[in-house]
């Protein structure tokens, strides 16, 4: 097959030598391999630490290439909290993108992918514009996750806007592509041609962790582990969010510090869960909230 040129819409794409998933950039560097040209537009402005990481912020926007595959990081928005700031941020990107894409040839296919909603809407502006495939991958469920969360009500005026940006975009896409096993019954319900769905989940490059060197012992998390170098140790690296369920992990710690108390828990990573307190006390009958996490260590980098 001729090589054909893919460009990636993921407004919080990263590389590997930033914290998070990498998902786009190891998708990307396959289908490198395999003979197809591969643009990956992301945010410049880290997500993760809130700062500048891949432009200048000053600096519209910057190109660069990892193994092949290309990158254009935008300048977006700044903003800390999940508040107006971020919703300015998702609307730059997607302008951003409109903007730099002009400068391009144009692609064979678009996938848009859809942490939220400006980005897919691009993918399927650029794919149209250019007369190219539209896929639509689904990474979170909106607006059903925070439907089943509580979060939202789901006859409130934005979940019936997100509903409709879901049909819009899923009547367009040529294939959708979910991360969760469980997305192609939701969509099925939702009317969804079953032919489109595609499920693709997160995967481990594991010949990227083969010579790893170690932790400077300057980090938090080196010191943690020295501290701790004595005992045995379970480790959650991700989100501190409510979607987390970090409650299980918290109420097992509590259990199990009565039963031996050479188990320490270590929770890697930051989020508004984490960020209530920073000391976990122990609540009645030996319980503690996902709230009340302990900050053993941010461990953001």
């Amino acid at each position: 097959m001729v090589g054909q040129s893919i460009w990636v819409l993921n407004h919080y794409t990263i590389t590997p030598d930033m914290p998070g998933g990498s998902r786009h950039f190891d998708l990307g560097k396959e289908l490198v391999k395999r003979g197809h040209e591969v643009v990956i537009f992301a945010s410049g402005f880290d997500h993760g630490s809130r700062t500048y990481v891949k432009v200048k912020s000053k600096e519209k926007l910057r190109r660069d290439e990892l193994d092949g595959v290309q990158f254009v990081w935008l300048n977006t928005y700044p903003y800390v909290g999940n508040n107006w700031r971020r919703v300015l941020n998702m609307f730059s990107y997607g302008l951003g993108v409109l903007g730099a894409a002009r400068d391009l040839k144009g692609p064979d296919a678009v996938i848009g992918s859809s942490l939220h909603p400006v980005a897919a809407l691009a993918g399927w502006w650029l794919a149209r514009r250019h007369k190219a495939r539209f896929i639509f991958e689904v990474r979170d469920l909106w607006p059903q996750t925070a439907i089943g969360m509580g979060a939202m009500e789901g006859t409130s005026l934005m979940a019936r806007l997100l509903y409709a940006w879901e049909k819009f975009l899923c009547d367009r896409a040529e294939k959708i592509v979910v991360l969760m096993p469980g997305a192609r019954q939701y969509f099925e319900s939702r009317g969804v041609d079953p032919r489109k769905i595609h499920w693709i989940p997160n995967g481990v490059d594991l010949e990227r962790y083969c010579d790893m060197a170690p932790l400077a012992p300057s980090t938090e998390g080196a010191q943690a582990f020295q501290k701790h170098k004595d005992k045995f140790k379970v480790i959650y690296a991700g989100a501190h969010g409510s979607a987390n369920g970090l409650d299980v992990a918290i109420e097992a710690a509590a259990m199990l510090k009565e039963r031996d108390a050479n188990i320490h828990f270590i929770f890697i990573g930051d989020g508004p869960e984490k960020r209530k307190r920073q000391i976990a006390p122990t609540l009645p009958e030996g319980k503690m909230r996902a709230g009340d996490l302990a900050c053993v260590f941010r461990g953001a980098h």
